[in-house]
């Protein structure tokens, strides 16, 4: 759990983790968990998340992508990038990670990053960041993780791949976000982790673009499963 000051609140949010309302000392809690809480059924804002089991192969995790996105990891290996998994998310990393995506939301009509949430998880050991480079130094994509003892869950993404349309390497940009949710699946798996989470997943179509992006994660394999939001 995790604990900030907000507009003059003290604000407490837990992830995957099991916590008593008495227990939290704090103006606002909010708790994101895979089953619902019964007592706070009032409060609940059920959604959906992708997860993907980690714990089989790494030739079945393969298997389960479509045939798209297998042909364009596999093409990923060829190409001349490298792919980074940090799980010690120093200050400067974070900053790092945190100076791309804000470039990337401004582009998107997206909020910047909440940089107190990155530094605090990374306080617990808790924060992960990806990112994947052409062996040049130029930066494709990045993500960062909320991880827990069982799961990576997936709190940002960044690519910059449509400004980048005009380079040379065109088709290898493309690909570099789909390599890189693979090397974070074998990475996360060679860890110990048990499920890969994509985060939330627009499982009815709301708008064409959430169904897109729901579109984009259900193409690496995995299960639509429930997630609930409290507050």
């Amino acid at each position: 759990m995790i604990y900030f000051r907000r507009n003059g609140l003290r604000v407490a949010e837990s992830y995957y983790e099991s916590a008593g309302e008495g227990s939290v000392k704090a103006d606002i809690h909010r708790m994101t968990t895979s089953v619902p809480v019964e007592a706070l059924r009032d409060r609940e804002r059920p959604g959906h998340c992708l997860v993907i089991d980690l714990t089989q192969s790494e030739e079945a995790l393969f298997a389960g992508m479509n045939e798209t996105t297998r042909q364009m990891v596999k093409k990923g290996m060829k190409d001349e990038m490298t792919c980074t998994c940090d799980v010690t998310c120093t200050p400067p990393v974070i900053e790092a990670f945190c100076e791309y995506y804000d470039g990337f939301a401004a582009t998107k009509g997206l909020e910047k990053v909440f940089r107190q949430r990155l530094f605090l998880l990374a306080e617990q050991q808790r924060l992960a960041i990806t990112n994947v480079a052409f062996n040049d130094g130029m930066a494709l994509a990045w993500h960062a993780y909320l991880r827990t003892p069982e799961r990576a869950v997936l709190l940002y993404s960044a690519s910059h791949f449509r400004q980048l349309k005009d380079d040379p390497r065109s088709k290898a940009i493309m690909r570099a976000n789909r390599f890189l949710h693979w090397n974070d699946m074998v990475a996360f798996r060679n860890i110990g982790l048990a499920v890969y989470d994509m985060g939330g997943l627009d499982a009815t179509g709301k708008t064409e673009e959430t169904k897109k992006i729901a579109q984009f994660k259900m193409a690496f394999g995995g299960s639509v499963a429930p997630v609930y939001s409290y507050t």
